[in-house]
């Protein structure tokens, strides 16, 4: 299991975001995660929708506008890597 890092297009139906993978194109629901680069680094978050701001992305803290060009990435596998802060065994 891997990142896989690419930029937003949209998709061939016209109505969603999507990104290319080594497995093919990926196309992205409401509630999927999705981590975008924000100013200069990799925020998790989720993909969502609504009829005022559109595609964007949030981490409930953050709203940004999603759209074509913008550097993603998605985990290849079912469940989200451990941060590093979040290994058992980790000093607080």
């Amino acid at each position: 299991m891997v990142w896989m890092t690419g930029r937003l297009m949209q998709a061939t139906d016209g109505h969603r975001l999507c990104m290319r993978t080594m497995s093919g194109l990926h196309e992205f629901h409401c509630g999927d995660p999705l981590v975008v680069l924000h100013h200069g680094a990799w925020e998790r978050g989720r993909v969502e929708f609504s009829d005022r701001q559109g595609w964007y992305w949030t981490n409930n803290r953050i709203d940004l506008p999603l759209g074509p060009g913008r550097e993603a990435r998605v985990w290849d596998g079912l469940l989200w890597p451990v941060r590093e802060n979040d290994r058992p065994g980790q000093e607080r």
